[in-house]
This record gives structure tokens, sequence and C-alpha cells, in this order.
């Protein structure tokens, strides 16, 4: 909860006019918005109000009629049937009953707005004589993701090839947003990165100057990445999904004549022009796994401890010059599931993982409604153990109603990276 600060502008003065006591002093609260604030009304003399009146408004403003914030009549009151509080304050004013006992009416009002600065008044119209007071609210603005005209939408983020062999570039994209936003990319620990200056476009509409703004960073460090898009004009700030860029990945894999890369190259020639020969040729290097179009597949890979707060990602073998296809990726809880970006378009909404399995070392993916184009090599590897492993799965997806030869399968040991 954010601080709030109470000032009074003087002294406790009070006149006597028309039958009720005023307060010339105006108390001043400033609390930030989306927290709490607690709005003071007390008798001096702390007698008992619980079978007393006291009611809450907000004065009309400008065009705006006055508002109903809390009324309590000796136990009744807006939060147990009594009728008539304005809709904007309905399930978020409080008060705390045994404070009554000492001649306490103060309200609490939660998650504020910033329409609910203003003026307030707590009057107690059955005392002799009758006492009101006054609480000026002053609620400051914070950043915040907000729907309103103009606000940028979320950031696309998207990993870009690099002429050089051990970096990777990141492009962050917003479109159509007024007024201009700041885009700002973070590692994962929430550091600020530098990056090349934006790219912007303006495109000039008829309710606004509209803004089309790049910002790409070259990263060589294997990460979890974000950007920012901030408009301080109107309070808005929005963050990406996360990506998963790895540098050291992208350039072990360009090497592609050595040890694993030869392999995989192989693999996928066979596996693309020669799939029933796949099981022969490789099958003392991998694990294979044969499926029928249209069903549902487990591609299996374990270690022999706990990976719930660890790491592990799935990919697919590329064509000649691109990266793999982004399969699965979980990392502490976080996945393609549930917050993470960069899952490759064809297998979004069709990869889950086995959350309950994790504490057994099982990090194997459930890939729904095969198609002929899934049928190919995959790694799952483990980056962050000791040493980091890798594994290798061949897939065969066969036609519906075909009759294939099913020469069994032999699976890889782990392989050090």
């Amino acid at each position: 909860m954010f601080g709030v600060k109470l000032q009074f502008s003087s002294l406790c003065l009070c006149l006597v006019l028309s039958g009720i006591t005023l307060g010339l002093g105006q108390g001043v609260i400033s609390v930030t918005e989306d927290s709490d604030v607690v709005l003071p009304c007390s008798l001096s003399t702390k007698e008992n109000i619980e079978f007393k009146l006291f009611d809450w408004k907000k004065p009309a403003q400008k065009d705006q009629p006055r508002k109903e914030v809390f009324f309590y009549d000796a136990g009744v009151h807006y939060n147990n049937g009594h009728p008539g509080q304005s809709e904007e304050f309905k399930g978020r004013v409080f008060f705390s009953q045994k404070e009554l006992k000492q001649g306490n009416a103060s309200i609490t009002i939660r998650n504020t707005t910033v329409t609910d600065r203003g003026i307030y008044t707590c009057v107690f119209p059955r005392l002799q004589p009758p006492q009101r007071f006054q609480i000026k609210l002053i609620v400051a603005l914070i950043l915040k993701v907000r729907e309103i005209a103009g606000a940028s939408p979320k950031p696309s983020v998207t990993i870009l090839d690099h002429p050089e062999g051990g970096a990777l570039l990141l492009q962050c994209f917003v479109q159509g947003a007024y007024p201009k936003p700041e885009l700002q990319w973070k590692d994962n620990a929430g550091k600020n990165l530098t990056a090349a200056e934006p790219q912007v476009t303006e495109r000039k509409e008829k309710d606004a100057t509209r803004y089309d703004v790049t910002l790409q960073i070259t990263v060589t460090k294997t990460d979890y990445y974000s950007c920012v898009a901030t408009q301080h004009e109107i309070y808005h700030q929005i963050t990406s999904d996360k990506i998963y860029a790895s540098p050291k990945e992208k350039l072990i894999w360009l090497i592609g004549g050595l040890f694993l890369g030869s392999v995989l190259s192989a693999l996928v020639v066979v596996v693309w022009f020669k799939r029933h020969q796949i099981m022969r040729t490789c099958r003392e290097k991998v694990k294979l796994v044969r499926a029928e179009e249209g069903k549902t597949v487990v591609l299996p890979c374990s270690v022999k401890e706990n990976i719930e707060s660890n790491h592990f990602r799935w990919t697919k073998d590329a064509q000649e010059n691109e990266l793999p296809k982004e399969v699965f990726l979980y990392y502490k809880g976080n996945h393609y599931n549930n917050s993470s970006g960069g899952q490759s378009e064809e297998f979004k909404e069709r990869v889950k993982h086995i959350q309950t399995e994790l504490k057994d070392g099982n990090a194997s993916i459930i890939i729904t409604n095969i198609k002929r184009a899934d049928t190919g090599i995959y790694t799952c590897e483990f980056p962050l153990l000791e040493p980091p492993q890798r594994f290798l799965i061949g897939l065969i997806v066969d036609g519906q109603g075909e009759d294939e030869d099913d020469d069994g399968a032999t699976e890889l040991s782990p392989l050090s990276v």
C-alpha cells in the first residue's frame, strides 16, 4: 500500500452557523492511485456513536450531481442493505464498528481512482449542535496499463538474425499509439538495457497523430528479455511478454559441422526425404516416436532430479540458415502456456507439459492434433544442469490408415554440452 499524507491547513477553529458546527480548517489527504485511503472523521468528545447517525457525501462538482459515499444510522448502513449509495462507491467503502464507541466515524475507500479526488463531508445531523467535517482528497496518478484512446498496445517482440554469430538481434514494435511512446528493453532482472535509436513513423489521422515505433537491441547473453512502452502524458505503461534469447545456442547451431550439428543436419535430410530410413540410420542415436496424423503424441524427456524450479527447453530441427523452432519452454514456473512469449506459431495451443511430473524430473511434452509437418528431430535440453544435458527425439508422423514397418527404437544417452 502506498503512503498517505494528511495535513491540516490551520488549527481547528469552530464557528456556529445556522445550528451547524463547521471546521474552518480543511483536512487535506494525498494518496496514490489504486491504494487504500482513510478519510478521518471523529468527535472531539469521543462519545459513543453506535446508535447515532453520520453521513458521508461528496458535494456536487461542475456538472456532476452530489455523490452518496457512506451512510450509517444506528447499525443500518450502505453495506448491510440500506439503499441510496452512489454506484462508484458500492463495495469500496468501509468503517470500523469497534471504533464507533470512541466517536470515530472515519471511512476507508479502497482502490482509489482519479475520479475519487475532491471534497468529502462527514455530517452528524442529529447531534446538538449538529457537526460537519470536511476533507479534501488528492489522488496522484501512477504509471499503469490504461484502456484509453491512444494507449499503446502490448509491444510485439521478435528475434531477428544477426551477422555476428555470437549475438542475436531483438526487435520491439508498437503500432498506432499516441502520444508517442518511449520503448525500453529490460533483462529478466528488470535492468534497463542500452539499445539503438528508435525508428519512428508518424501517421496523421483525423483524431490524432499516431506513432509506430521500433526499437532494436543486440544481445550476447542468454536470458529472458522484455520491452516496456511508456506514455508519461497519459500515465500509461505496458510490458511485452518475455522472450527467451540464447545467442550461445545460435552460435552452436551455425557451426553445424561439429559433433551434434553434423548429426542433426544428417537427420533432417533423412526425416524430410527418406523418413522410412530414419529408424535404421539413427537407431543408436535417438529415441524414435511414431504417431498417426491427427492423434496426440508424448515426446519423452527426463532426468533424475526435481526440475520444478529449473529450466528446460524443447526445439525442433530447422532448415538451412534458420534457427530451431520453439516448441516448448519452461523456466521456474513460467512457460509458453502462461506468460512466456516466443513460441513458434505452429505449436501454439498444441503443446503442454505435465506439471505434476516435474518433481520426478519428467520434462516430457504432449503435442495434440499431430500433422505430417511435425515429423522431424526434437531437442530437449537442460541448460542449467551441471553439466547441461540434451536429448534427441525423432518423431515420425504416419498418414491415417497407412501400414508401415516399425523397426523399434533405442534411446540416446544425454549429451554434455
